[in-house]
């Protein structure tokens, strides 16, 4: 019923069969294809995308002046890329040293820190590390 709606007056159900003017088994396969490879591509897309997301490093000011020095705290990360293209544990070194060296000696916060970077080579990956140094407060 719903075919002959669809129709111009002139044709019939017997007509538009034998025309061709209907979609084939291999047709409908090809859009099957090309729908599952658009949606993987859009999929990897944003996973890649997702990737390169990160972190920015906040290092707070102190105004508070009530708070005990406990010594010079040291904290460091590494990042790894892959390929020199898939970041591993790249993106947030810098935020992970600074609390490790906050940690390092159980305070709060560093006073005058002092960022320094090395790096190393492999022969698929590069790898980068992040060191921060500071004086490590505690506020009362």
């Amino acid at each position: 019923m719903m075919l002959c709606l669809l129709m111009s007056p002139r044709e019939t159900p017997d007509s538009v069969a034998s025309s061709g003017a209907g979609i084939t088994d291999k047709e409908r396969t090809h859009k099957n294809k090309m729908r599952g490879t658009s949606i993987l591509s859009l999929g990897l897309l944003s996973l890649v995308a997702s990737g390169c997301v990160s972190q920015p490093l906040r290092i707070p000011t102190v105004t508070k002046t009530s708070y005990d020095t406990l010594g010079e705290g040291k904290g460091s990360a590494t990042g790894l890329m892959l390929f020199n293209f898939i970041p591993i544990g790249q993106n947030e070194r810098f935020v992970n040293a600074y609390e490790a060296a906050v940690k390092s000696r159980g305070g709060d916060a560093l006073l005058d820190p002092v960022i320094k970077e090395s790096w190393f080579w492999g022969y698929i990956l590069n790898g980068y590390t992040a060191e921060i140094t500071g004086t490590v407060i505690k506020y009362k």
